[in-house]
């Protein structure tokens, strides 16, 4: 890629990729009571589905962190909404941009979510790490998961998610337990 251009052509070639299909909006707080609220009304979400101090392994540039988070997730028609406050040091990924004080709230990635056989989700890890940084990937369940630093081309992350074949079911559905979530594996 050459420049901003080759940046912005292969940033459409990631959200044009056969099989991707776009499921969620989510913003990031340092106050979840207060955010929560705001997007019910702005948008019309509904259902929400709160989870506390949930824990989070992922892998980034500088290694395995363990994160942890307040969560919220829920619809606005046919679109997940998820909110999420950051607990502690996040080095940056969630609470970058929040300032010193007071209240903050914004809009952190768009995701889609990857169909296919393994080899599906693997071609398009290689292809997101070829055009902009992957500065967090990781697992949860079945589900594997990737940002992609697209802020140059959209203004916000790219998520990425893809599920074991034997998983498909319930692809939207808001996680309800409030359980730890495993370790990630490096072939996330």
């Amino acid at each position: 890629m050459d420049g901003a251009a080759g940046f912005v052509e292969g940033a459409d070639r990631l959200r044009h990729w056969p099989g991707a299909c776009f499921t969620q909006i989510a913003w990031t707080t340092n106050d979840i009571d207060r955010a929560l609220p705001l997007l019910q009304n702005w948008l019309g979400a509904r259902d929400f589905v709160r989870v506390g101090d949930r824990l989070l392994t992922v892998m980034t540039p500088d290694g395995e962190r363990v994160l942890r988070q307040n969560l919220a997730f829920g619809r606005a028609g046919a679109v997940s909404i998820e909110l999420i406050e950051p607990i502690g040091d996040d080095g940056g990924f969630w609470s970058d941009g929040f300032g010193e004080t007071g209240f903050a709230m914004r809009q952190h990635h768009l995701s889609i979510a990857i169909d296919g056989d393994r080899s599906a989700w693997q071609a398009f890890r290689d292809q997101a790490a070829a055009i902009a940084p992957v500065p967090v990937q990781g697992r949860y369940e079945r589900s594997h998961f990737l940002f992609v630093d697209l802020r140059p081309a959209l203004g916000c992350y790219l998520e990425a998610t893809w599920r074991d074949p034997d998983s498909r079911e319930g692809r939207q559905a808001p996680p309800t337990s409030t359980s730890t979530m495993p370790s990630t594996t490096r072939d996330a």
